[in-house]
């Protein structure tokens, strides 16, 4: 394995060891050579508003029952709480200081020089590609093209109308004897949280507040102001929130989750349409979200912040002929692309900075640190015992064994774990910017004083 990869996987890994799975099928693990790849989405969706991630509410049944013989990764991360650097963090399994894209970029010829995406490694290797997105911060013009010979950012899941949904099932049916990837991805649950009225089931009926209460309300409202964009509309929709008013607050948690439930019908119909169409068993399928969403927790909404609520995402891998599992070890979604492609056999890209996570898939130990950022200078780092929040150089540290809403900082009585993120964290963005710079050279290597200071700092032997 290339240097440059070996070093990646060893970066910020503790010796810590937990318990990975409560649940693992018996049976070998196998390579999935020549299996399809289906990727699918859902914008904003945090994980414990899915109920097979144990919410109280039942927002996912067609995920829950498609997906109740996969695996379960209960502590995967996002890199960032925003569209496009997650989605492309996944893609290029590099991490948002390396790739650099951001939310609402326009490409320029050379932002993505060096980076190789999934579909392009899956293109160079015989395969179909396609993807069908909500386009904005995941469309074309960010580079989310690169690889796919059909690229759709129409909305089509997003659509009220089911007929919407033809064109995925058109290609399904002209690509289902070739081995092909599949990358679907909806906003239905971002906001406005406006759920059709068949699914706006969670809401209080003797809420008296002056939110939106429904989506057919705030349609009306839309067509008798003539508003269009989405800034009006998120504006109209937000207007009367009041912060300070737990009903509202509750309020717009039940409409997200109805919107959620929503999404989960949509997608329901796909996946329904993968199994009739005999897709199932030799298709590697993963759910996934780019980021969650705040309702109070740290004082607003939205996801704006590195807290877990926007961070912890659900992550969900159904492999054919697996009785799957529950893995508790934490994971991040740089690492689904590695993993995709050790299970088809083809090599990984060096660039890539994420691990593949078949070990975790086969009960193996082991743990690993999550970084994630919002700019250079905004960023967090995760351990399974400890979140570290740098922004702009005001720094909190939260024990999650004790404080898992991260709700009290105690960097003060604990100087000595500060000072070791600190110092960890200043040497691995010093990394990433050297390998963001020199990414724009096809051969990308460590300079050998590079290498003996990872060395020094235990990342590398």
């Amino acid at each position: 394995m290339a240097l440059w990869k070996n070093i990646f996987f060893l970066l910020f890994v503790f010796t810590l060891v937990i318990p990975l799975s409560t649940h693992v099928s018996e049976e070998s693990f196998h390579q999935c050579v020549d299996c399809n790849v289906i990727l699918i989405s859902i914008d904003t969706l945090r994980a414990d508003h899915v109920s097979s991630y144990g919410y109280f509410r039942n927002t996912t049944p067609n995920i829950d029952s498609f997906f109740s013989n996969g695996f379960f990764l209960m502590n995967a991360f996002s890199h960032t709480p925003y569209t496009s650097p997650s989605h492309m963090s996944l893609l290029t399994s590099t991490y948002p200081a390396v790739h650099k894209i951001r939310n609402n970029d326009q490409l320029s010829t050379h932002r993505l020089r060096g980076l190789i995406t999934l579909a392009e490694v899956l293109s160079d290797n015989g395969y179909k590609t396609a993807a069908f997105t909500g386009g904005g911060n995941v469309a074309r013009e960010q580079g989310f093209d690169r690889g796919f010979q059909l690229f759709h950012d129409g909305c089509l899941i997003d659509q009220v109308d089911e007929d919407g949904l033809e064109p995925i099932f058109s290609w399904i049916d002209e690509s289902k004897n070739q081995k092909f990837l599949l990358f679907l991805h909806t906003y239905i649950p971002h906001d406005p949280y406006v759920p059709p009225r068949k699914f706006n089931i969670f809401v209080d009926p003797n809420y008296s507040g002056s939110l939106i209460k429904t989506g057919e309300e705030f349609q009306e409202i839309l067509q008798t102001d003539n508003l269009s964009n989405f800034n009006g509309k998120r504006k109209l929709f937000w207007k009367n929130m009041k912060k300070t008013d737990i009903s509202d607050v509750r309020h717009m948690i039940s409409l997200y989750d109805g919107d959620i439930l929503y999404a989960d019908y949509k997608l329901g119909m796909i996946l329904r349409y993968l199994e009739e169409n005999n897709l199932v068993n030799n298709s590697i399928i993963i759910l996934f979200s780019d980021h969650g969403e705040e309702f109070m927790e740290h004082g607003g909404f939205l996801h704006e912040k590195l807290y877990d609520e926007t961070l912890h995402v659900p992550l969900i891998i159904k492999m054919p002929h697996s009785d799957g599992g529950v893995i508790t070890s934490p994971a991040g979604l740089i690492d689904v692309s590695p993993t995709i492609l050790e299970y088809l056999g083809i090599p990984a890209p060096n660039i890539f900075q994420g691990s593949s996570l078949k070990p975790l898939m086969e009960s193996e130990e082991g743990d690993r640190i999550i970084y994630s950022q919002k700019t250079n200078n905004q960023v967090s780092i995760r351990t399974p015992k400890w979140k570290y929040i740098s922004l702009s150089g005001d720094e909190g540290l939260y024990d999650l064994v004790s404080d898992p809403n991260e709700t009290q900082d105690v960097k003060l009585q604990n100087t000595g774990q500060t000072t070791w993120f600190r110092d960890n964290l200043k040497e691995f963005n010093s990394i990433n910017y050297k390998l963001g710079q020199n990414r724009y050279n096809t051969d990308i290597n460590l300079t050998n004083s590079t290498i003996q200071r990872l060395k020094e700092l235990g990342y590398a032997s």
